[in-house]
């Protein structure tokens, strides 16, 4: 933002699309309150971090990718991130964890990145949700629940010493580009093996609009690849095939 009339555009789009409580699913709404403490411009990321009383291990870093303001929605990620520096980012986890005197259990803390220097965005007593913990479970190459339930188990988090991911999982989402409702979805008659999960929200019939937040999404792919760059191409690549027809 440069301006004041940049600032008021922002803020009437921001409005617009909170006319609508977001529905975050299962029933659960939005209040639409919004605090702003402060406007970071910078990369999303997502860090996991499991806890077992005495000591703590980070799982990894989700890179995230937003869509262009004023929207809310996620583009995409990247597990793990080969784009930051995760033992600094760990110890910026740890050092809030310990703040906050979280001692146990699995913590999805988000942050944003910027100039090299993350600040913390929030913390949620939880292990991730959605779809990320099957893109983990594909880089990982491991169920990331039954970690969860072997540290709820009492098994102490050394156990996870030496994990590392065997593989880049990208997710990328099919969205629409103009308002209306879906005719048909057509996805790629063939698709490579990286191709690791499809997941549709929507089909035929159903009303559709260009991603405000994240309910607006149609669908993801998940893809793995030796690189994080290789494994974002092959999800766009992906997506990109895909024929959306709106009437």
């Amino acid at each position: 933002m440069t301006s004041l009339a940049d600032l008021d555009a922002r803020v009437d789009a921001l409005e617009a699309a909170a006319a609508e409580p977001t529905d975050y699913g299962l029933g659960v709404l939005a209040n639409n309150r919004l605090l702003v403490e402060r406007y970071v411009h910078g990369n999303l990321i997502g860090c996991d971090v499991f806890s077992d009383g005495k000591e703590r291990r980070l799982i990894g870093v989700n890179d995230k990718l937003m869509y262009p303001p004023p929207s809310f929605a996620i583009r995409g990620s990247c597990f793990p991130s080969s784009r930051y520096d995760t033992a600094a980012l760990a110890d910026y986890a740890f050092a809030i964890l310990d703040a906050m005197g979280f001692d146990f259990g699995a913590a999805h803390i988000e942050m944003i990145v910027a100039q090299d220097e993350p600040y913390l965005v929030e913390v949620n007593p939880r292990l991730v949700s959605a779809q990320i913990p099957f893109q983990m479970a594909y880089a990982l190459e491991r169920s990331v629940y039954a970690d969860l339930i072997n540290l709820h188990l009492c098994q102490p988090v050394a156990a996870l010493d030496g994990l590392a991911a065997g593989w880049y999982c990208a997710i990328r989402w099919i969205v629409a580009d103009r308002p209306g409702r879906i005719l048909t979805l057509t996805l790629p008659e063939s698709a490579p093996e990286a191709i690791r999960r499809v997941v549709l929200f929507k089909g035929p019939g159903d009303p559709v609009t260009p991603p405000m937040s994240n309910g607006d999404r149609i669908g993801y792919v998940m893809a793995a690849g030796d690189s994080q760059r290789q494994a974002e191409e092959i999800a766009e690549r992906y997506v990109d095939s895909c024929a959306l027809l709106l009437g």
